[in-house]
């Protein structure tokens, strides 16, 4: 006997042939009962559908990540922006204090000079001929000179005697 399931052999369809409800196949066919019991497994539109729901959860993270990230930046910047203006601050009152210094320096450059030009008008003065006052600032240079050769010239006798009693001192040790 032909199972109930089967065509029958006039290619009749089961509905002719008067099989039970619970025997015939579902109306939109096994493949579709199949895909609603298990549909994460074969049924592409649920897939592509479930892929999709998982693609904008993973937009909508990137997106999340992506602000998080410009807030970072953008704090960093502010903290940024803030360490350089207080560096740039510290740098400007510096400046301003060594132009401060640099004009007091001035001054008082200025006030030295003056008393050397008085002093240099008193000389004159007092020795009344310019002749004799070059005459002393000649002799004022070649003293300074003089003692510059002079001492740089006990540096080289200071290094020529170390190098002399470092020989002395080498006799003494070997007999």
């Amino acid at each position: 006997m032909p199972s109930m399931n089967r065509m029958s052999t006039n290619s009749e369809p089961l509905a002719a042939v008067r099989v039970p409800a619970a025997a015939a196949p579902p109306a939109a066919g096994y493949l579709a009962s199949f895909l609603r019991m298990y549909p994460s497994e074969t049924n592409s539109d649920l897939v592509h559908s479930s892929r999709g729901v998982k693609r904008k959860r993973e937009e909508e993270e990137e997106e999340e990540q992506e602000e998080q990230q410009q807030e970072e930046e953008e704090e960093k910047e502010e903290s940024l922006e803030e360490s350089l203006s207080k560096v740039c601050d510290r740098v400007w009152q510096e400046v301003r204090e060594e132009q401060q210094q640099q004009e007091e320096l001035d001054k008082e450059i200025e006030e030295l000079e003056r008393k050397i030009e008085a002093q240099e008008q008193e000389y004159q003065e007092r020795f009344g001929d310019i002749n004799e006052y070059t005459q002393w600032q000649r002799w004022r240079e070649a003293v300074r000179k003089a003692a510059e050769e002079y001492k740089a010239g006990e540096g080289r006798v200071k290094k020529a005697e170390k190098r002399h009693r470092g020989c002395w001192e080498m006799r003494r040790i070997w007999p």
